[in-house]
């Protein structure tokens, strides 16, 4: 799974990672609607 922030949205990169990744691409708005998530709180940090 990918999961793209928020701002990304409405730049179709979901469409063009869906093209090559197997996986379900979603953005984290879609796991946590409703929710404010400010930066780190996700607990999940860059790829090196």
């Amino acid at each position: 799974m990918i999961v793209l922030d928020e701002q990304l949205l409405g730049r179709n990169i979901e469409v063009e990672i869906a093209r090559w990744y197997r996986g379900t691409v979603c953005f984290i708005t879609d796991l946590r609607p409703n929710t404010i998530i400010k930066d780190g709180s996700s607990g999940i940090s860059g790829v090196a």
